[in-house]
């Protein structure tokens, strides 16, 4: 019974576990369907805006929660997503499928009732679809997932509230952890099936959050990270090694105030080109490497290698060394197992306040806030900084030479100046230059083709000007997680630079900037290198096109290749499930470039290699593999007449060209019968085509007859005479030749199928 304070605030408090208890304690589900039915017609006219919380925090779905006939439609991707569940829409049987480790509820458009785990709930009022979006009724969202709703009628704000033992991740796939068994589960996509994978042994004890290395072979590492206590904050990280939908191995790592994510996969080279990943757990004083067996191929010692008994964070294994945290001091240091040297890391790469900052401070926690780059060859390490105490250098990409590499550091080349590569810079040898902005790739300039030399001549004369004109200055840092934008040289010994523009304007030589950066303030360069950004393109005349017309394709896809691969690919804009992308003309370009003319097939190749019709509308052409070119639009209208395609391409004989009588479409007899290598005679005695049959197995008849194999073929076969040359129906075609032919009345073809060995230079 509903009852209203003096504040007109209504509160309705539905707790609904029983819906999922055995059916015998099972109370009838009219019973809370009506409540919650009056929920929604005491909330609010047709039409009112309805606010949502969950667990007291507010909550606006993408889509707007709405009020029709006295009931209240929540989205349901939005709401299905928020209570933890993943939610698929089948376009094919227009139903709806929500699923998590618990429960599977599945309701179709039109229905009146929703299935839950297999048991029927009645529905208030079927799905209703607005603006593309697909909404359920409250009351099943309280049926199916033991929802507690609270309706506020002044504030007309839906509160949902509900127990939630479950913790939800994405690794690719949906991830789930029971917290109060530890179970997990896991699913591949929206329409995959929810999986155990296993038990964690964990007793948690505050917030959780949990990550996955992601599935490959069937087997991952998940980790949990239970939060409590504090402040300071204390850590317990749990990792669980998943092999065969089970808990292979498990290891519990425990810091105090800082924690920083252990790695977990380990790439290791095959010997063949290839890499095998190998697992990793610690528990912040071993760590244990797993091979593809799960047997156990490395084990590390990591408080006797640092020589500190501490815990440790794990953050990186190389070949000959390790990177870890102690927790202790919070300095990143590095373990070398080449000459067992131990190095915080902090004290070579940082100096001034940074290194203060990281040797004193304790809060929120001490250390440092360096974070590994990339093992970039020879001993040299590369690491990311960002300063807690901010400044124009916040964020810095920092190098490290190992000093057990200091030999072979020597040996290897040093890289030439500036001024030694502009001496040497010329069209003969420059090997490449790049440029890009961001994801956006420009067209390419190649040593090698001779259209490039005068361009290069140009990248040159920018680097001759740096060695002459440049300027060191101390200039703003390039983020290191920015998208790369200027140009690249690469010169044929192996040595390269990169220029890119910065605001002045003025270019920058070297990729990174900061202080006593290169730069050269010249106006004509800089004109020059905006100049030499080129899109690359692709143009089609004419366009409209029609089926079985001539095209002219013309474009530059940026390959880099002397003789590369040209695939043009049609993509319509709208289509039917599994129409896609086809293949309508392969041919070859020239360092990117092509100038092609071809006759626009009614087929295209798909992706299988079979043959699949083009349906006449708009849509866009594109070049594979793709290299930055945008896809051109067009249209392709239906041929203005029938035409004939071999094997899907347009026939270029205009003998093959076929013609339409009475509503029907005949094809030159014999033209067609050459593409089967089958002999065809005209008989004007008995005025018939004959088909393996002689002269004297035919009899004369009324008008014009086809005969094949010593019989008259149906009336329905019967030939025409046109300027001397004798034609037959499409469909004469198979019983005569026995070859497949498919007339297609959107792009007017009709396409004859011919063994390969017959149509060799047929088309």
């Amino acid at each position: 019974m509903l009852h209203r304070s003096r504040n007109r605030t209504l509160l309705l408090t539905l707790l609904l576990t029983a819906a999922f208890l055995p059916p015998a304690s099972t109370p009838p589900a009219l019973a809370v369907g009506s409540a919650v039915g009056s929920i929604a017609a005491a909330a609010s006219a047709d039409g009112d805006a309805v606010k949502l919380t969950y667990n007291g925090k507010a909550f606006v779905p993408k889509a707007a929660p709405f009020v029709a006939g006295g009931i209240v439609y929540l989205p349901l991707r939005d709401i299905g997503e928020l209570l933890g569940t993943l939610v698929y829409w089948n376009a094919a049987d227009q139903s709806v499928t929500l699923q998590d480790p618990e429960r599977k509820a599945r309701l179709a458009f039109g229905s009146t009732t929703a299935t839950v785990n297999g048991r029927e709930v009645a529905l208030s009022a079927p799905l209703r679809r607005v603006g593309g979006q697909v909404f359920a009724p409250l009351r099943f969202f309280a049926e199916a997932f033991g929802v507690a709703v609270a309706w506020d009628e002044t504030g007309k704000t839906a509160a949902l509230t509900q127990a939630k033992p479950f913790v939800k991740a994405y690794d690719g796939g949906t991830l789930w952890l029971n917290r109060g068994t530890g179970d997990l589960y896991w699913a591949k996509d929206e329409q995959s099936p929810v999986l155990g994978i296993g038990r964690v042994n964990a007793g948690f004890q505050g917030e959780l959050s949990i990550r996955s290395s992601g599935f490959s072979g069937g087997q991952a590492v998940i980790t949990i990270v239970d939060k409590y206590g504090g402040p300071p904050a204390h850590y317990d990280a749990y990792e669980a090694f998943i092999r065969d939908r089970t808990v292979f191995a498990q290891k519990k790592a425990s810091y105090d105030r800082r924690f920083d994510h252990n790695v977990t996969v380990l790439p290791i080279e095959d010997g063949a080109g290839g890499w095998l990943f190998r697992t990793v757990l610690t528990d912040g004083r071993t760590a244990t490497v797993y091979d593809e067996t799960g047997k156990i191929a490395e084990e590390y010692d990591l408080t006797k290698l640092a020589g500190a008994d501490d815990s440790y964070s794990l953050l990186s294994i190389g070949g000959d060394y390790l990177l870890v945290r102690p927790n202790r001091t919070g300095l990143l240091t590095l373990i070398d197992l080449k000459d067992h040297s131990v190095t915080a890391l902090a004290g070579k790469l940082l100096t001034g306040k940074d290194l203060d900052y990281a040797l004193h401070n304790q809060v929120p926690y001490p250390g440092d806030e360096l974070s590994f780059a990339a093992d970039m060859g020879h001993g040299q390490l590369d690491f990311f900084y960002d300063s807690p105490l901010g400044g124009p250098y916040a964020h810095d990409r920092l190098s490290y030479f190992r000093p057990s590499y200091a030999e072979e550091q020597a040996a290897l080349p040093k890289p030439r100046t500036v001024q030694e590569q502009a001496a040497g810079c010329s069209p003969d040898t420059v090997k490449e230059v790049g440029m890009q902005d961001a994801d956006q790739l420009y067209l390419p300039l190649i040593g090698a083709d001779p259209d490039d030399r005068a361009a290069i001549a140009k990248v040159c004369g920018m680097l001759k000007k740096f060695a002459a004109n440049g300027v060191r200055e101390d200039i703003p840092k390039v983020p290191d997680d920015q998208f790369f934008h200027g140009m690249s040289i690469a010169f044929d010994d192996g040595d390269g630079a990169i220029l890119y523009e910065t605001q002045g304007p003025m270019l920058v030589y070297g990729g990174t900037g900061g202080k006593n950066s290169l730069v050269l303030r010249d106006g004509a360069a800089v004109h020059d290198f905006e100049a030499l950004k080129k899109l690359p393109y692709m143009d089609i005349a004419p366009n409209p096109l029609r089926f079985g017309q001539s095209a002219h394709l013309r474009g530059d896809d940026g390959d880099t290749a002397k003789n590369g691969m040209l695939a043009v690919h049609w993509t319509p804009m709208t289509g039917a499930a599994g129409s896609g992308s086809l293949t309508v003309y392969e041919g070859t370009t020239t360092y990117g470039r092509y100038d092609v003319s071809f006759k626009v097939p009614a087929y295209g190749k798909a992706e299988d290699g079979t043959l699949r019709p083009i349906a006449p509308g708009k849509g866009y052409f594109s070049i594979l593999p793709y290299t930055g070119g945008a896809p051109l639009y067009a249209e392709v209208q239906p041929a203005e007449s029938a035409f004939l395609s071999v094997n899907g391409v347009p026939a270029a004989d205009p003998a093959l060209r076929p013609i339409a009588s009475e509503g029907r479409v005949y094809v030159p007899v014999r033209a067609v019968a050459s593409l089967s290598g089958q002999p065809v005679q005209w008989d004007p005695a008995t005025r018939a085509v004959l088909i393996r049959t002689k002269p004297s197995e035919a009899k004369r008849g009324e008008g014009l007859r086809l005969w094949i194999d010593g019989k008259p073929a149906a009336a329905e076969l019967r030939p025409v005479l046109r300027g001397g040359t004798a034609y037959v129906p499409v469909r004469a075609v198979t019983a005569a030749f026995g070859l497949p032919v498919v007339w297609n009345a959107g792009s007017r073809s009709v396409d004859v199928t011919v063994p390969p060995v017959k149509a060799a230079g047929k088309a």
